[in-house]
């Protein structure tokens, strides 16, 4: 999986992130509510050193005293002594080394100040205890400095610059920033388990997997729209749509596919039941037939026929009526919209792979690619049965029919390796049901503009309509095809 694969696996799956975001947000706010308040009371000190004379070499001698004491004055605030003391004078029931804990001390660099910072869950309680140690570190640092001659002042004075004053505010839980922080982490989480269920996920979700997977070109796609119904008969026959145009350059790549044959007998199939072969197979002979080709759809699927009952065709005459030859093609041939020739499958037999690839079914096919141009046989899913493959003698190649996030990487491997089991070419797949992109919605709106009414009430595509109309009635018009077009010179068996 490439970088751009996996981002857009992740925001395919979009749900995992914003469930991510809101778990984490959630859990940030709980932990605000859940952790106890902090208040903090701080107190800024000024060291400075006291030597005797009032030149500026004393001076310099102080600052450099000051600035050796300061580091070891940190560790003095912080000390039991310290915090012993002042649970004395405010009469705390904390212990020495807990008053301790909520003391902190640190030295402001490049200056002779000295913060003294006091966090407890009670803001008087903090502002107490800053003010005390402040006021018991001063008398230290007098005690622990004063020379041995009791006359002399202390070498080193600490004084308070500024005493804490109450109410001292609060620091923490920050619910702000734990909303940030648990947003971003779920985020993270959310952007993992997506694609941790990207990597699981083996279903065919791009046509340039479809046709790395399956090593022949993807023909067509055929969007997911929902203004077509899956079991819709004839798609081209209800307006213009982006169905209906996918259907059209479906058509188009079938002709340049390299077939070495005047006629192409084409077998339909899918890897799994619920793929949209039938819907392929009857639009997409529909869409050859109206394009002026002679085409005869056969259904070829002795199983579940859906032709028949999908297009309202009489089915208890059809394939297997002709293969017992108990009727001639001819006859058991039926015209659908004045341009389309349908076989249905007619009975059921109890073994339609005997008959599928019979010396009947061979001889059947034959003498259709002599009357037709294209020969479209819907077959069952490859991996449910055999069907489609019994029919390898009698076809020049197969289109494979996939559904976008259902078929599987393994299925239309083994699919594919069906097919070549029995020397069957694929001349391309198909991609059923894949998500509208934003270009087919751009298309979409052409093809609505197209039809909107003019103000007199005309279809604006009018034209355009009435030509498609008149292809059509000159089509329904013609003759069957068995007396239509004159049969060609029966050709010899074909090559293995």
């Amino acid at each position: 999986m490439n970088p751009r694969e996996a981002v857009v696996s992740i925001l395919r799956r979009w749900p995992y992130v914003v469930a991510g975001v809101l778990v984490g947000a959630l859990a940030g706010y709980l932990a605000s509510l859940l952790t106890p308040p902090t208040y903090r009371a701080s107190i800024s000190m000024y060291i400075s050193a006291q030597y005797p004379g009032d030149n500026a070499s004393a001076a310099y001698q102080g600052s450099l005293l000051t600035a050796q004491r300061i580091a070891s004055y940190t560790q003095l605030v912080e000390s039991t002594r310290v915090g012993g003391q002042v649970a004395r004078n405010l009469g705390l029931p904390d212990s020495p080394s807990q008053v301790a804990e909520y003391i902190s001390a640190s030295a402001v660099p490049d200056s002779v100040l000295l913060n003294i910072d006091v966090r407890t869950n009670d803001p008087q309680k903090s502002v107490s205890i800053a003010n005390a140690a402040a006021d018991e570190f001063s008398r230290l640092v007098a005690e622990l400095e004063r020379p041995l001659d009791s006359n002399r002042p202390p070498i080193v004075v600490a004084r308070t610059v500024e005493a804490a004053v109450p109410p001292a505010p609060q620091v923490s839980p920050n619910t702000f920033l734990n909303l940030v922080v648990g947003a971003f982490v779920g985020i993270l989480i959310g952007m993992a388990v997506a694609w941790w269920r990207a990597s699981l996920d083996t279903t065919l979700r791009s046509s340039a997997t479809l046709a790395e997977v399956s090593g022949a070109p993807v023909l067509g796609t055929i969007p997911q729209d929902t203004q077509v119904r899956e079991d819709s008969s004839m798609v081209l026959r209800e307006g213009s749509s982006i169905t209906g145009e996918s259907l059209r350059e479906l058509r188009t790549n079938l002709q340049f596919v390299n077939i070495e044959s005047d006629s192409k007998v084409i077998a339909i199939t899918s890897c799994a039941p619920g793929d949209g072969k039938t819907f392929t197979s009857i639009n997409l002979a529909h869409a050859l037939a109206i394009a002026g080709f002679r085409t005869l759809l056969i259904e070829a699927d002795l199983r579940r026929p859906r032709i028949s009952s999908r297009l309202g065709l009489e089915s208890n005459v059809g394939l297997t009526t002709v293969l017992t030859r108990r009727a001639q093609l001819s006859d058991c041939l039926q015209l659908v919209a004045g341009a389309l020739n349908v076989l249905t499958s007619g009975e059921l037999p109890p073994n339609p792979s005997e008959l599928l690839g019979s010396n009947s079914m061979f001889s059947l096919v034959e003498e259709a690619k002599g009357r037709f141009d294209y020969v479209m046989i819907d077959t069952p899913p490859v991996l449910a049965v055999t069907d489609a493959a019994q029919l390898s003698p009698s076809v020049d190649a197969a289109l494979l029919v996939c559904r976008w996030g259902e078929t599987t990487r393994n299925m239309l491997g083994d699919s594919v390796a069906a097919l070549r089991k029995v020397d069957l070419q694929l001349a391309g797949c198909v991609f059923n049901g894949a998500p509208l992109q934003r270009r087919s919605y751009q298309y979409g709106s052409y093809y609505s503009d197209a039809m909107t009414p003019s103000p007199d009430g005309a279809s604006a595509a009018r034209t355009t309509a009435n030509e498609s109309q008149a292809a059509t009635t000159e089509l329904r018009g013609s003759p069957p095809a068995s007396a239509a077009y004159p049969s060609r010179p029966t050709p010899g068996p074909r090559r293995s």
